[in-house]
């Protein structure tokens, strides 16, 4: 989970700067086959990490594991602009 996260937070960053940049009149710091791989797998992990835990299996890992659990309470999540996965 908590990799999943940082690599979302990061594609985000990237996609905002591309975004961004694309405002600017540059051609963006990705091409756009890149582009449309880093807004699927964004798009990807922030459907999987919103995901609701049916078998109830990440429940248990996090509160069996106290390094996990500390991570996830303590995380501060800024909002995503709406603009990062889709207004292109």
């Amino acid at each position: 989970m908590e990799k999943a996260s940082n690599k979302l937070a990061g594609l985000a960053s990237l996609l905002e700067k591309d975004r961004k940049a694309r405002l600017n009149g540059s051609n963006g710091l990705l091409s756009e086959a890149d582009l449309k791989i880093a807004d699927a797998e964004a798009t990807d992990l922030w459907n999987a990490l919103n995901a609701r835990d049916v078998t109830g299996a990440v429940t248990a890992h996090v509160q069996n594991n106290q390094d996990t659990l500390k991570a996830v309470t303590t995380v501060q999540v800024e909002p995503l602009p709406v603009s990062v996965f889709h207004e292109r």
